[in-house]
């Protein structure tokens, strides 16, 4: 990495820092078809952000015109402040200050663990015992300092991934790149993983830019979140406020589970209710933004209570229709009024399917969005 991608030498002393990376009108295209429409968004130091979506969003081909293995037909991308790509300037991705970690972890099965690792330094002009000691630390940050002599073949898919990390570490980038290093690992493995690449990125304070489609990932992982749809950024928030505060039905539908229904918001006095076009369902709502009107109204499964209570507000009947156990939980639909809800309740639930329950919505927790907001 040269000093033209040091955050240090691109700001002034008592500034600002300057953002890792600047992403502005970036636009993508492959003949007629525009892949990325114009999207614009911003990295700072040290950030830990997750360009999420479904396939075919554009959240690839975003990474990858970044890392410079792709060229914009539009727009303009810094990293620290620095130019690298835009129409009239494509700077090759060895003169980013970047390095990448991709879906399939590359480990060449001739070389041994510390000859994979070491590999970005040889172009460095470097001794060949401080090559050695830069592979050994990297290794050693991932825990397998005692593979350093084995070969690629000897591993497992999980050590592959940290050799993956430890290769993309040791040259020093500005930005390290994941283009959904853990979607090749079982689940449990998965889940271990990604504690472990987040406590490394931390550790060695480096920005890092993440894809995924798996909401979970991006949920557990990130300082900010830039959740993608059909070549646009759809909302950019941070886990929380994205799974609290949806800004469109599609947000709300990707990030985590959600019972929708359609209808309108009225206000009497200081009233708010929300009324259900086709079933009749009646529901007091506690938001205050959204104007009356036609709405979309969105409640999440941990936020529906199961009684046998009828005297609480927004206590509606209802049938179980099954029950799933979960060990810590149980996932429970139940009909109301010929519409089917998703709800978390206790492990310690044991109505049958069939048996009559209540079903109770709580006002704060019911999120309403404007029927325009249906992308």
């Amino acid at each position: 990495m040269t000093s033209t991608f040091s955050a240090a030498a691109s700001a002034e002393a008592g500034a600002r820092p300057v953002p890792a990376l600047e992403v502005k009108d970036l636009r993508i295209s492959y003949g007629a078809v525009e892949a990325v429409k114009g999207i614009s968004f911003t990295v700072e130091q040290g950030e830990f952000v997750t360009l999420l979506g479904p396939s075919g969003c554009g959240k690839t081909t975003t990474l990858r015109c970044i890392a410079g293995l792709e060229s914009p037909s539009g727009g303009v991308i810094k990293i620290n402040g620095a130019e690298v790509a835009s129409v009239a300037r494509q700077l090759s991705p060895d003169r980013r200050g970047i390095n990448m970690v991709f879906q399939s972890y590359a480990v060449w099965p001739h070389l041994t663990v510390e000859q994979n690792v070491a590999y970005g330094l040889h172009g460095k002009k470097l001794e060949r015992s401080e090559i050695r000691r830069r592979a050994l630390a990297a290794l050693e940050l991932v825990g397998l300092e005692k593979f350093a002599d084995r070969y690629g073949t000897e591993l497992s898919g999980g050590q592959q991934q940290r050799v993956a990390v430890a290769r993309a570490t040791v040259t020093d980038p500005a930005i390290i790149l994941f283009d959904e290093p853990l979607s090749n690992l079982d689940a449990g493995l998965r889940e271990r993983m990604r504690a472990e690449l987040l406590t490394l990125q931390r550790q060695i304070g480096r920005t890092a830019i993440y894809v995924t489609h798996d909401q979970s990932e991006a949920m557990a992982m990130s300082d900010k979140i830039i959740l993608m749809n059909n070549g646009l950024i759809d909302q950019q928030a941070t886990p929380r406020e994205l799974y609290n505060r949806p800004r469109t039905r599609f947000a709300a539908d990707f990030v985590g589970t959600t019972n929708v229904l359609e209808g309108t918001l009225e206000t009497t006095g200081s009233r708010r209710v929300f009324r259900e076009g086709a079933q009749g369902i009646e529901l007091a709502v506690s938001d205050r933004e959204v104007p009356d009107g036609s709405v979309v109204a969105v409640t999440r499964p941990e936020h529906i209570r199961l009684t046998t209570d009828t005297s609480s507000l927004n206590a509606l009947p209802g049938t179980v229709l099954s029950v799933e156990f979960l060990g810590n939980r149980c996932d429970v639909s139940v009909e109301v009024r010929g519409i089917r809800f998703r709800i978390e309740a206790p492990a310690s639930f044991d109505a049958g399917v069939g048996s009559p329950i209540t079903v109770v919505f709580d006002p704060d927790a019911i999120l309403i969005l404007p029927a325009t907001a249906q992308a």
